[in-house]
């Protein structure tokens, strides 16, 4: 009994065998994407890039640190600019929204204003 299993058992993974030697191999997957707001000098960037994603657009508003960006990564789509008037539009579809919003407006280590300062990006960030 148990030989007639084993049989048939050898006798399906050959047939599977043989029907994915046909096959053409499997295509190597996409990257995962993101965009990344309030970027800095990369640090987080280069975590997500170390894990499989691809930077599609690195927002940053700080000049050195866009040049910063832009000398270890030449490849990386660096955006200088104020985040207020950055539309993740063109990016519809994409598979992570990071940032490192200043904390600031609300850190013990600010005046916690909150709303009130200018730095709260909060509401842009949704």
């Amino acid at each position: 009994m148990v030989s007639i299993f084993l049989h048939k058992m050898l006798s399906l993974l050959t047939a599977k065998r043989r029907q994915t030697q046909h096959m053409q191999p499997p295509k190597k997957p996409q990257p995962m994407t993101c965009i990344e707001i309030c970027a800095g000098a990369g640090g987080q960037a280069l975590g997500l890039e170390q894990v499989g994603f691809e930077a599609l657009a690195l927002i940053e508003y700080d000049a050195n640190a866009c040049a910063t960006l832009k000398l270890n990564r030449p490849h990386w789509n660096v955006i200088e600019g104020d985040v207020r008037e950055f539309s993740a539009k063109p990016y519809r579809g994409v598979d992570l929204f990071a940032g490192g919003v200043p904390c600031p407006p609300f850190s013990v280590a600010g005046k916690q204003l909150g709303s009130d300062d200018e730095r709260d990006l909060l509401p842009e960030t949704l």
